[in-house]
């Protein structure tokens, strides 16, 4: 099924012929079924019209907001522009068109759900490995930011706790909330749920070299879990016996090699979520200048550029032995095809070795 660029929330009675050039997909549900994925998923598009005679509430305005994409068109009638012009946080073109105004939506802010139904904001989601330990630290001394303390597994391992007991992780007197379980990203069957819980979660991924971040998985495995197979013996086995194997939260430790293709899983997340949602940021650049890139965080998540926070520099487990360079070469086959794809998605080299 193709999602309609253009969608109309309309009574069965309203004359849509101002519209007709649009070829609009017209929808009479009440607006929330729309944005939790009933109509079309995910719930984004580039034009929505909204009709004076459609009853809404503030809630609704938020959700019509959150579901235009960047440089897509939201038409209200003017009776509903006082609600978005007294935001300072979004950023807009208008044109009036008789009773109605034509809002260009120009930046990615996300209005969060009223408190009764606020769950989650953002989540540093990918990959393993790959810094996810220091940003979340680091972030969290944002003033406006809480982060979880320790990685809450809620949808990979323990959703049968039930969303009071994950709720309970969060201070909720913060403008973002947020949470870091790298494991969620590349155990793909988490994703519906997770979009369920909130469809216009920000997320967060951090890229690192894939073999360094390979070789870094498994001395992890080692030094935690008691590995006795060197490297080689593990990815060679992984090749043999672990390609593509279904997933869960325990054989994915032994995924040395397929949690570094990054690309392979940020199009499974995009099937989910916008790529306006979607922050990605190389880890070899955050260690070298931290201000600015968690700024760049910071930005994305609509809240104020800080310039006095004491970063750290945050290593989880301290290994101290050196992939065997031979190793290294072989594998920058099994990672360039997806490298090539990832770095023509971001837009700029990685200028990792070898590729």
């Amino acid at each position: 099924m193709t999602i309609p660029k253009n969608i109309i929330f309309c009574n069965k009675n309203d004359n849509i012929d101002i519209f007709i050039n649009k070829n609009p997909y017209i929808i009479n549900k009440k607006i929330h079924y729309v944005a939790n994925g009933y109509e079309f998923n995910p719930p984004f598009f580039e034009i929505i019209i909204l009709f004076d005679t459609v009853k809404t509430t503030e809630q609704d305005l938020k959700l019509l907001w959150n579901m235009v994409l960047i440089n897509g068109f939201l038409i209200i009638p003017n009776n509903k522009f006082n609600f978005f012009k007294d935001t300072n946080d979004i950023v807009v073109e208008t044109k009036t068109y008789k009773n109605y105004v034509m809002i260009h939506k120009k930046n990615n802010f996300v209005y969060n759900p009223d408190d009764k139904w606020r769950i989650i904001d953002f989540m540093i989601m990918s990959f393993q490995k790959c810094g996810t330990s220091a940003c979340a630290t680091n972030i969290g001394k944002h003033p406006d930011i809480f982060m979880a303390k320790e990685e809450i597994h809620f949808f990979d391992k323990f959703w049968i706790n039930g969303i009071k007991w994950y709720k309970s992780h969060f201070d909720y007197s913060k403008k973002m909330i947020g949470e870091k379980t790298p494991d969620y990203g590349y155990l793909e069957w988490n994703l519906p749920m997770i979009q369920q819980i909130n469809p216009f979660l920000k997320i967060i991924l951090l890229i690192r070299n894939p073999i360094d971040r390979a070789f870094s998985s498994y001395n992890m495995e080692k030094t935690t879990w008691g590995e006795t197979k060197s490297f080689e013996e593990c990815i060679e086995e992984e090749k043999k016996y672990r390609m593509n194997e279904i997933t869960n939260l325990h054989n994915g430790t032994k995924h040395h090699l397929q949690k570094g293709l990054y690309f392979k899983q940020i199009t499974e997340l995009l099937l989910y979520f916008p790529r306006q949602n979607i922050i990605i940021l190389q880890s070899e650049i955050i260690k070298n200048n931290m201000q600015e890139e968690y700024n760049k965080i910071y930005e994305f998540l609509n809240l104020k550029k800080i310039y006095d926070i004491n970063y750290t520099e945050e290593r989880v487990g301290n290994y101290n032995d050196k992939i065997n360079p031979k190793t290294y070469d072989s594998l920058i086959d099994f990672y360039k095809e997806d490298v090539k794809s990832l770095e023509d998605f971001i837009g700029y080299k990685t200028n990792w070795k070898g590729f």
